[in-house]
């Protein structure tokens, strides 16, 4: 980020801005400066950047990989009855949305600043992974119908 002419550090008003914190985006002057591996912040984001990930971002991706092993074991089990095409129906479904929702909520926070930067790749992991979740479960959910009308 580039400092506009004229802007003054957000923490002293009566000195010009030099830096731009990369996490909240503060103007900064010399003396508020922080580098942390290379980049600019300021003195109240740096130290979240050291915070491991927040139990949400973890929870994020556990969540959505339930749903995988969900699918997995009832695409296994697919065959045995219309038990196992309900299971199909009413667990990954869901369970993806779960995860999904989670790693939004989490992703906002990090980038409002109240989570560790730490959790991004678990939710953006988990942002990646939920649609592909939705998208095996309602193949297979299109699979389990097709067999089991065709009984």
């Amino acid at each position: 980020m580039s400092v506009a002419p004229g802007a003054r550090c957000g923490s002293h008003a009566e000195v010009a801005a030099v830096d731009v914190c990369q996490r909240c985006g503060r103007f900064l002057c010399g003396d508020c400066i922080e580098l942390v591996r290379e980049e600019v912040y300021c003195s109240s984001c740096a130290p979240r950047l050291n915070l491991p990930a927040a139990m949400l971002a973890k929870a994020s991706l556990i969540v959505t990989f339930s749903g995988y092993a969900a699918a997995a074991l009832f695409a296994l089990k697919l065959g045995t009855g219309t038990l196992y095409f309900l299971l199909l129906v009413v667990v990954p479904g869901p369970v993806a949305a779960a995860g999904f929702t989670l790693a939004v909520v989490e992703w906002r926070r990090i980038k409002q600043g109240t989570s560790a930067w730490r959790g991004r790749p678990l939710v953006i992991a988990s942002l990646v992974l939920a649609p592909l979740l939705f998208f095996a479960a309602a193949t297979l959910w299109v699979y389990g119908a097709t067999r089991l009308l065709h009984r």
